[in-house]
């Protein structure tokens, strides 16, 4: 998997790394019934672009029963790539479709550019509806901060360059619509794993397997040296100067309370007020 029988509707999780996407890799690749092919929107969104430029030739687009959209045509490709890439019989497949596609040429891409990261992100919407019409779409949610500074142990990245994918992220979710339909926080992940993974297989149509809670026996791209770490509140005074903008701020804070949380932002910030 995927095949042609289920290729339209994957098990797609979405959201930011370093919140908890790997564990949660982990626990749906030991499920007997789901073949996981890891991260995938690099390829997609680089095959969709390539695709409105290419006139290919083929007996698929031969014996349509009527002449397919440009868009209808990429989403073909994708598809018939993505069984040729991770074939398999499983009844279901697990991807996670994440990340700005920051080697293509935005500018190009059609749909209203973020204010914020100059991305379409409807485009992003667009593309995976057309691509898997049936997705269930999951999130792991992680506080931002502890994000920031997880990946920035992690990876050495700058914090400002990885605040605008969480600044990204987040309009993402609000673009999202009623698209996403379970938030994990990422606190209820480590606490509470088994009620986690019953309530997700029950809205991907899984039965629970108990093999499931192994990916939490060990560490998922934890930083080298130890193991993985609930939070990193001591290292919040880092963040100090740290620019976000008010709208960002807002639109973060707003979609935890929509899901029951409240968002502690550290003092220090550098919010930047937009002109209405």
């Amino acid at each position: 998997m995927p095949n042609s029988r289920n290729v339209e509707s994957p098990i797609s999780l979405v959201g930011l790394g370093r919140s908890g996407t790997t564990v949660l890799q982990a626990a749906f690749g030991r499920h007997p019934a789901v073949q996981v092919c890891g991260e995938t929107f690099g390829i997609i969104s680089s095959l969709w672009a390539g695709s409105m430029t290419s006139f290919l030739e083929n007996d698929f687009l031969h014996q349509a029963q009527s002449p397919l959209k440009q868009d209808e045509k990429a989403a073909h490709y994708i598809r018939a790539c993505m069984c040729a890439l991770c074939p398999g019989e499983r009844p279901h497949w697990f991807h996670k479709p994440i990340g700005m596609p920051k080697f293509l040429n935005w500018k190009w891409l059609p749909g209203d550019k973020s204010p914020i990261t100059n991305f379409p992100t409807d485009w992003y919407w667009q593309v995976l509806d057309e691509c898997f019409p049936r997705s269930t779409y999951i999130t792991t949610v992680r506080s931002p901060w502890d994000v920031l500074l997880s990946r920035q142990e992690f990876s050495g990245w700058s914090l400002q360059g990885m605040a605008l994918d969480v600044e990204f992220t987040y309009e993402l979710y609000e673009r999202a619509g009623d698209r996403i339909q379970e938030v994990v926080f990422f606190d209820d992940l480590v606490d509470q794993p088994e009620d986690v993974l019953r309530r997700l297989c029950k809205t991907c149509d899984l039965d629970f397997r108990r093999e499931m809670m192994q990916a939490f026996d060990r560490s998922h791209a934890a930083v080298k040296g130890r193991g993985p770490k609930r939070d990193h509140r001591e290292r919040w005074s880092e963040l100090k100067g740290l620019k976000f903008r008010e709208s960002s701020l807002r639109r973060m804070s707003d979609f935890w309370k929509a899901h029951g949380r409240e968002l502690e932002i550290p003092e220090g910030l550098r919010v930047i007020a937009e002109k209405v």
